[in-house]
C-alpha cells in the first residue's frame, strides 16, 4: 500500500503487485541476472516517502535501450562493466516515472533532483561502473541531467484517439495510400476466414489463458530459440493479481485457435504487451496487436494505445513517433566523454529521423 500510494500516474507496471509477480515467479532474480535492489527513502517514522525500482545486472538483456556496443568495448579494454545498476521495469519499455515521490515530500519541498543526487552518490560508493535509468518522462529526465547524468534519446510509437466514433473515422484522417494499405491488410485477414474476439477480466478462462501462454512461448522459440523472458508462473501470477486490467485478443479460424495478444489497461492508456501465434499468417500480427487494439480504444474511450518499442512499420499504420529518455551516470574515470560523444551522434541522427518522419507522415 505504501509503494502504490506513490504511483501518481497509476502506471500498471509500477504497481507493487506487477513487480512482485516478476520477482516471486523467479523471472527476475540473481539467477537470471536481475538482483533486486529497490531504493527507498523513509521518514523518521519509517514511512516510505520515495522509491525507485532498481536492479543490479550482470547483462543487458530485457532493457530495450541497449548498451551492447559500449559494454563490449569497455570490457574489451579490460575494465569491469558488469555488474551495473539499472532503474527500470524489467522487460517493459513503458515511459513513466522511475523515482516516485509522496505528497509529503513535495509539501516539505524535497525535490526529485535532491533524491537523484543521493541515488548517484550511492552508486559511486558501491563502485558500480554505471547507473542507468530507462524510459523516463521528459520532466524527470531533466532532473537526472541536472544531477550529473547524461541523457540518451530513443523513440517509440503511440496511437491517439481523436474522439473517434468508429475505425473509419480514424482512417479518414490518413492519406489515401496509408488508408488503402490498412484496409487491404484488414480485408486480407477477413478473406482468410479469421475472426477475432476480445476477452477481458473474468471472461479470460483457463483455456484462453493457457493458449495465450502457449502462443507467446511458441513465437519466442521460433524467433529466438528460447521460451521468452517471462515464465509460466509469472503469467499465472499476473492473471491472479491483475485480472481486472487484462485484455486478450483471440484469433481463430472456425474451431482452430490461431493467435493471441495480451493488452494491459492503464489510466486512459491501453498497453500492448505480449503476443504469439501458432501459424505464420500475413497480416495477423498487425490485426491482433494494432487494429484490434485501436478498435478497443475507440469503443471503450481510451485516449492512447502504446504497442511497445520501435518499429517504423507502426508509423505507416497511424502510430506517431515520440521521444523516450534514458539517464546514464558513469563512475569509471574517462568513460563519460567517449560515451557522451556516442550519445550526441545518436541524438543528431534521431533528430534527422524525426524530421524525415514528419515529412512522410501517413496523416493528411
Amino acid at each position: 500500500e505504501d509503494w502504490d500510494s506513490l504511483n501518481d500516474e497509476q502506471n500498471p507496471f509500477l504497481q507493487h503487485c506487477f513487480l512482485a509477480a516478476l520477482e516471486n515467479s523467479g523471472t527476475v532474480s540473481s539467477k537470471t541476472g536481475w538482483t533486486v535492489a529497490h531504493l527507498g527513502w523513509l521518514d523518521d517514522k519509517g514511512q516510505l516517502q520515495a522509491v525507485i525500482p532498481q536492479y543490479y545486472k550482470t547483462h543487458s538483456y530485457g532493457e530495450y535501450m541497449f548498451d551492447w556496443d559500449w559494454a563490449h568495448a569497455i570490457t574489451k579494454a579490460g575494465m569491469a562493466y558488469y555488474p551495473k545498476a539499472v532503474a527500470s521495469i524489467p522487460f517493459t519499455p513503458v515511459i513513466g516515472s522511475r523515482l516516485m515521490m509522496s505528497e509529503q515530500c513535495k509539501a516539505e519541498n524535497i525535490h526529485r533532483f535532491d533524491l537523484v543526487k543521493q541515488c548517484l552518490s550511492s552508486i559511486k560508493v558501491q563502485r558500480f561502473s554505471n547507473l542507468q535509468c530507462l524510459f523516463l518522462g521528459v520532466e524527470e529526465s531533466q532532473d537526472w541531467q541536472k544531477a550529473g547524468a547524461m541523457i540518451r534519446k530513443g523513440y517509440q510509437f503511440s496511437w491517439y484517439n481523436d474522439n473517434y466514433q468508429r475505425f473509419d473515422d480514424f482512417l479518414a484522417k490518413l492519406r489515401s495510400s496509408a488508408k488503402k494499405k490498412v484496409r487491404r491488410e484488414r480485408r486480407a485477414v477477413v478473406e482468410l476466414g479469421i475472426s477475432f474476439q476480445c476477452f477481458e477480466n473474468s471472461e479470460i478462462t483457463d483455456q484462453i489463458w493457457h493458449f495465450f501462454i502457449q502462443c507467446y512461448q511458441q513465437t519466442y522459440l521460433k524467433r529466438s530459440g528460447h521460451l521468452g523472458y517471462l515464465n509460466h508462473e509469472f503469467f499465472h501470477k499476473l492473471r491472479e493479481i491483475m485480472s481486472e486490467q487484462l485484455l486478450v485478443v483471440h484469433a481463430s479460424r472456425g474451431d482452430e485457435a490461431l493467435a493471441a495478444a495480451l493488452f494491459i489497461k492503464g489510466n486512459n492508456i491501453l498497453y500492448g504487451r505480449y503476443w504469439g501465434t501458432m501459424q505464420a499468417i500475413d497480416g495477423l500480427h498487425f490485426e491482433c496487436c494494432y487494429y484490434q487494439g485501436i478498435e478497443y480504444c475507440i469503443n471503450n474511450g481510451y485516449h492512447c494505445l502504446q504497442p511497445g518499442t520501435q518499429g517504423d512499420y507502426k508509423r505507416r499504420r497511424g502510430f506517431i513517433p515520440e521521444h523516450t529518455y534514458g539517464a546514464y551516470y558513469f563512475t569509471i574515470p574517462g568513460l563519460e566523454q567517449p560515451i557522451k560523444g556516442f550519445l550526441d551522434q545518436e541524438a543528431d541522427y534521431l533528430e534527422k529521423q524525426f524530421s524525415e518522419w514528419q515529412k512522410t507522415s501517413p496523416y493528411k
